[in-house]
């Protein structure tokens, strides 16, 4: 019986990954931990990092937030995020199968369009 292995890679980027293949799980999940939260903002500031946290389901250059909706949806992703006082997290479980899929539109969403529209309507 195997059991679950831990990974850690860090990218030509500097962006750290760390994960765990279990065979037995009938899920994947992924998520994308950002080092910064409310305790980084200035008293002019309050508020962004949450903001931002809504601001990446508004839309990118390839998707607009329908789409985002729309493709999370066919993939029956489960998709959350959250803003603490130390980091933002986006996150989601979705079937193995979509896995690459999933992670395609999570990295799209990591570059929000920041229309003004969705700009102004967030706020």
């Amino acid at each position: 019986m195997s059991k679950s292995q831990l990974f850690e890679a860090t990218l030509s980027n500097g962006l750290k990954l760390i994960g765990e293949l279990n065979p037995f799980a009938s899920s994947a999940g992924m998520g994308f931990f950002v080092k910064t939260g409310a305790r980084d903002e200035t008293p002019t500031e309050a508020g962004i990092s949450h903001f931002l946290e809504h601001m990446l389901f508004k839309g990118t250059a390839k998707r607009n937030a329908l789409d985002i909706s729309f493709e999370m949806g066919n993939m029956g992703a489960q998709a959350n995020a959250y803003t603490s006082e130390e980091q933002t997290v986006y996150y989601g479980a979705i079937l193995p199968e979509y896995f690459r899929a999933f992670h395609e539109l999570l990295s799209d969403m990591m570059c929000p369009s920041l229309e003004p529209a969705e700009f102004d309507m967030e706020k």
